[in-house]
């Protein structure tokens, strides 16, 4: 174990049980119907469902601690990388699959852990209520049991270790969950069972999946950029990691600045070239992507961990129609913790968050308020304003981690003031190409424009 995880205050734990999402070998029965590779992205969107479904009980539940444990043990660094989290990453261990799961729970009750439930990561529609009245059956005394649609089992929780439901080589069997609770009971446990859920092993159980909008939908991230490519190149590498199949990234690159080559025309990240202007950047970057959900990044952003879950999750409320995330700048000062705040309670109570805390939406809503209207500048104002008129607003308190360079470059309440000015600017009628010349003026030639 390379991990030191305190005794917690909290005496809860939740473990997710996965596998990493390698063609071959994960769903096999599943692929033998759709092929190794399709049946692999699926049980990755599985995962990450789960995984996010997870992070929003735990974050509701402060006593609740997570832990992920993975298989196979060699993928530590990929799963680090490819799924980052409010999670502590512990590799399974044992000959079988009834040894991992029990060893995972007596491991964890030997960290303090006095009620732990287990969920795999492979059911359609995971839900937080499943979790929570897990707990709260366990608070009862009882054992909770989540019968999956194919006579396995879901979720299993415990308040003291039990090895005999653990014990049998043979898993994967239509009579696994009527086995468990037998075996639960032959050791003085009384069980009561969860709403039954669908293991997604078989090419029919796909039929379970083919309304759900975290399923079904993908999303591109469109970054406009006149900056500098081994930076961008390194941010994006980063965020790539964490895309859900089908998911990409489109760079709307000005003339003359980010070098778009073939080479770098792969999916799932892509290149688009045209004039410059944020604005014309973002919606050129919109016209060439391929997916129904669109966030907007500042090339010098980053956005918080599992943010497609977090899109995804936002967006299928369809009173929604736009998001975004908090704002924090990297690094920071009080002073610029003080103008995040500030951004943050303009978000929250005046609906007017800025381009840098991530803008996101469906399609149907970029092309009824007909993209971004400002070819220069205050474009995300206008956007924002726009989109305001066909939904709710709706600010995730994730942090998006942006830059501080301007701020530092130019001094900060100097940039601040300057800031505020220029809104008040714009609020009063400036044409849009005059005022991206007063913002800019000569202090930045990558951003200035022939008038």
């Amino acid at each position: 174990m390379h991990m030191n995880v305190p005794r917690s205050k909290a005496r809860k734990a939740l473990i997710i049980f996965m596998r990493y999402p390698e063609p071959g070998r994960v769903k096999t029965r599943l692929s033998a119907g759709i092929g190794a590779q399709e049946a692999s992205r699926t049980y990755e969107k599985l995962a990450r469902t789960t995984l996010g479904v997870a992070s929003d009980f735990a974050e509701r539940q402060e006593d609740v601690s997570l832990f992920l444990f993975y298989d196979p043990p060699e993928k530590s660094t990929e799963m680090k990388e490819r799924f980052p989290g409010p999670w502590h990453f512990i590799p399974q261990r044992g000959e079988h699959l009834g040894v991992r799961m029990g060893n995972a729970i007596e491991q964890t009750m030997a960290r303090g852990f006095s009620q732990v439930v287990l969920v795999g990561s492979d059911i359609a529609h995971p839900s937080s209520r499943d979790y929570s009245r897990a707990f709260s059956i366990l608070e009862r005394g009882l054992v909770p049991l989540g019968p999956a649609q194919d006579g396995g089992f879901y979720l299993i929780g415990l308040n003291r270790y039990c090895h005999a439901p653990f014990a049998p080589r043979t898993w994967g069997q239509g009579t696994v969950f009527r086995r468990t609770r037998q075996l639960l009971q032959s050791c003085g446990f009384l069980t009561e069972d969860l709403p039954t859920r669908t293991d997604v092993d078989r090419e029919d159980d796909l039929e379970s999946l083919r309304d759900d909008f975290l399923h079904r939908t993908q999303l591109s991230v469109v970054i406009p950029t006149v900056g500098d490519p081994a930076e961008i190149k390194r941010r994006i590498t980063g965020m790539q990691k964490q895309l859900w199949p089908g998911d990409e990234i489109v760079i709307a690159s000005a003339e003359g600045t980010f070098p778009c080559t073939k080479e770098e025309d792969l999916e799932p990240v892509r290149c688009v070239k045209g004039p410059m202007g944020r604005g014309r950047q973002l919606n050129r970057g919109a016209g060439a992507s391929r997916n129904n959900l669109l966030l907007f990044l500042h090339d010098d952003s980053l956005p918080p961990p599992q943010f497609p879950y977090l899109v995804r999750r936002t967006l299928q409320d369809e009173e929604v129609s736009l998001g975004c995330f908090s704002l924090e700048f990297t690094p920071s000062s009080p002073s610029l913790a003080l103008i995040a705040r500030w951004a943050n309670v303009r978000s929250a109570f005046l609906k007017m968050p800025y381009g840098d805390q991530g803008l996101f939406c469906r399609r149907e809503t970029f092309e009824r308020v007909s993209g971004f209207r400002k070819p220069f500048i205050f474009e995300d104002v206008d956007f924002v304003r726009s989109c305001r008129s066909h939904g709710r607003l709706e600010v995730l308190n994730h942090p998006m981690l942006s830059s501080s360079r301007r701020y530092l470059k130019k001094g900060v309440l100097k940039a601040s003031l300057h800031n505020h000015f220029m809104v008040f600017l714009y609020f009063l009628g400036v044409e849009n190409r005059r005022l991206h010349q007063f913002y800019y003026g000569n202090g930045d030639s990558a951003h200035r424009l022939s008038l």
